[in-house]
């Protein structure tokens, strides 16, 4: 009798923050849950790695020298659709206006940086996968 136990899918995850700190929280908490994260701290990189490789949801906050995270979900969005890769932008609180634009740009939902907000995150994540 075979008892293979069945391993819960890994889930691919690309990190695009200006602020490299909360990019390594971000990625060390989701590595701790189980996720497959690759994190950029630039646009172009991060532009690079979803052309080359396959993510299942991308994470997008800040700018970073070469371009603004609006401009990478904007470019993202000529390379893949919001079902072939979801876009949460995630936002600092005292810029909430700034999701509108994310979302005009492609993003599938946004999360305002504030007290408890990487579970928030979390939920979103698990909404669009």
């Amino acid at each position: 009798m075979n008892l293979k136990k069945n391993k819960p899918q890994v889930h691919n995850v690309v990190i695009f923050s200006g602020n490299s700190r909360d990019a390594n929280e971000w990625s060390s908490r989701l590595r701790t849950q189980g996720y497959a994260v690759e994190v950029s701290t630039g646009g172009f990189h991060a532009l690079n790695l979803i052309e080359k490789e396959n993510f299942d949801i991308m994470l997008v906050s800040g700018s970073a020298p070469d371009m603004s995270g609006i401009e990478v979900i904007a470019i993202a969005r000529t390379v893949k659709s919001q079902e072939q890769l979801p876009i949460i932008f995630i936002a600092d609180e005292g810029e909430g206006s700034q999701f509108v634009e994310a979302l005009d740009q492609g993003a599938n939902s946004y999360v305002l940086k504030r007290a408890g907000y990487f579970n928030d995150i979390i939920n979103k994540m698990t909404e669009l996968l």
